[in-house]
């Protein structure tokens, strides 16, 4: 794959129309493709192997996001309801089919078209003009039109392989790292009187080389993994209230 090569996943919709992604959208059994992203727990829901179900799951969880859905759009995050509406209101299926995809998926832009025009007349800033034989095997001229486009387009203005999406997956996410973090995180806002070593308990973490669990030092290294991830969702939900994922840093 060339360095200005950029991977889409394809949907396909009942209505015959495709949506392209950059990163894998939610697929069901009924979805041909074969390179689908790693399970991010075992035997997930097909729902959560995708990285927009985090972002979703993530703004859910934000409290400013809550109060705004709560006065219908008013609030500090006003512009941010006005695409991703109230998402308390129903599940992440729902969302999703009745619009949440159109905010993840590029944008039509320009169309590979055939050129009729005068050379003299060809956008040479926006376009390559190429001449393809007409009367040759198809496969070995789709073959060569990649190996060709491949060599040309990093080295095009335009050609950064910037998506198009009104919302931007920003990092390469890593779904089963989002996964512990939005878990970890439920499990502390669900159960406020456990201690964070309890937490950890609850969620099923264990220290390498084992050892009491009533020992000080364990409890201390389930605490601090705990406070880790804590730490991450916060920052995670401070961005998307930005409408950035999955970022980090605050």
């Amino acid at each position: 794959m060339g360095s200005g090569d950029v991977e889409m996943y394809e949907k396909r919709l009942f209505s015959k129309e495709v949506l392209f992604f950059r990163y894998a959208p939610p697929f069901t059994k009924l979805d041909a493709t074969v390179d689908r992203p790693k399970d991010p727990y075992p035997n997930p829901d097909p729902w959560h192997c995708s990285v927009y179900y985090y972002w979703w799951a993530f703004l859910r969880e934000s409290e400013t996001y809550r109060q705004c859905c709560e006065k219908s759009g008013k609030g500090k995050l006003e512009r941010l309801y006005k695409d991703f509406g109230d998402i308390h209101a129903t599940d992440f299926p729902t969302w999703w089919v009745n619009g949440g995809r159109n905010l993840f998926c590029e944008r039509e832009g320009e169309r590979v078209e055939p050129y009729e025009g005068d050379y003299i007349d060809h956008d040479h800033e926006r376009r390559v003009l190429i001449s393809v034989p007409v009367r040759k095997n198809l496969d070995r001229t789709v073959a060569e039109l990649r190996a060709l486009l491949q060599h040309l387009l990093p080295n095009r203005i335009g050609s950064n392989g910037q998506s198009t999406a009104k919302y931007v997956v920003e990092t390469k996410p890593v779904l089963s790292s989002l996964h512990k973090i939005l878990t970890v995180h439920r499990l502390v806002q669900e159960n406020k009187p456990l201690t964070q070593h309890q937490i950890a308990d609850l969620f099923g973490y264990k220290i390498s080389g084992g050892g009491d669990s009533n020992d000080p030092d364990i409890k201390q290294r389930k605490s601090i993994w705990v406070a880790q991830h804590v730490k991450k969702a916060s920052s995670l939900i401070a961005n998307v209230e930005l409408g950035r994922f999955p970022i980090l840093r605050t």
